[in-house]
Order: structure tokens, then sequence, then C-alpha cells
């Protein structure tokens, strides 16, 4: 809530929040599941009615409740349009998703979209180094009537390596004519 609080008087009108990490080994998977979807559904309603901010979960994301892609879809259909998705590329991929596929199941629950190149076991790659279909997501997007932003995630450490990562990223997108 104290994020909340900071949010509203700096002006933020979303903050994204993760998903949840996976049960702690003396937990069940389903009570930490439904503990979860019940904590962001009281925390989306007091963002929007007390801060009037809207949540964002980022889920898929890695190592959470929601990072294969039935556990994706399963979060999404329990939180009942009570937040919105912050879409990731490389976590869709990461545990084996498709991102093009994963965006249509979502559809207009999508708010925000991060975008980075991905294989199944890492999420950390460059621009066009991954398996990450972006001329199919930009156009799943486009069919769900996605209007929101766009985050480009590059991997690198110094500003030689992004300086780098970015002439990649340059290069490989301008090749997509998107």
């Amino acid at each position: 809530i104290e994020v909340l609080n900071l949010a509203r008087m700096l002006g933020v009108e979303m903050v994204i929040v993760g998903a949840g990490v996976y049960p702690p080994s003396d937990c069940v998977y389903a009570e930490r599941f439904d503990q979860l979807v019940a904590y962001h559904k009281d925390l989306a309603k007091r963002a929007g009615e007390e801060f009037g901010i809207q949540l964002l979960i980022e889920a898929p994301h890695r190592k959470t409740v929601a990072e294969k892609p039935e556990d994706i879809i399963r979060f999404w259909d329990a939180m009942q349009g009570a937040a919105k998705c912050n879409f990731d590329t490389s976590h869709a991929t990461y545990a084996g998703g498709d991102a093009v596929e994963l965006i249509h199941v979502l559809g207009r629950n999508v708010a925000n979209v991060h975008l980075r190149d991905a294989v199944i076991g890492n999420s950390l790659l460059p621009y066009g180094q991954g398996n990450v279909d972006f001329a199919g997501v930009f156009q799943a997007l486009r069919e769900v009537g996605y209007s929101g932003n766009f985050v480009l995630e590059l991997p690198g450490n110094t500003q030689t390596e992004g300086d780098q990562l970015l002439s990649l990223a340059e290069d490989y997108f301008a090749d997509m004519h998107i």
C-alpha cells in the first residue's frame, strides 16, 4: 500500500507487480495459487478505489505461479478481470509458451508489453537470437486491439554492451518492416 501511496504522490497511473513466487516447500501449490489470486484481486481493487491507480500484474513471469502456459491462463481466468496484464514476451517463451498464442488468449486484458527475446530456459537474449516471433506478436496485439506501451528490454550490463545490443535491435526490427 505504501508503494501505491507513493505512486499517487508522483502522479503514476499504473503500477506493475509480480504474480507471486512459487510456493515454499511446505505449502501446497493450489493453496498458494488461491492465496495469491485473492491477494491480487484485493490489491487491484484497493489500487483503483483508494489511489486511482491501475494495477498491472506481470504474468507470465518465470519462477512464479504464472510461469507455464497453462498456469498463465489459469491465473488470468481466476483474476476475472480484476487487474490487467503486463505481458512479457521473454517470460511467455521461457517456460515453453507461445507469446502469439498467449496474446490471443489474454486479449484485451493486456495493458503493457515488455519486448525481449528468449528460448526455453533463457529469457535474457538479444533480439533475433531467441524464438520469440516478434512480427507475430505485433500482429496479434493489433488483432486484440492493443494500443498501449511497449518496453524494450536489452539484457546488457554495461554501456558498451547496451550500445551493441541497441544497434542489433535496431537492425533486427528494421528488417521486419513493422
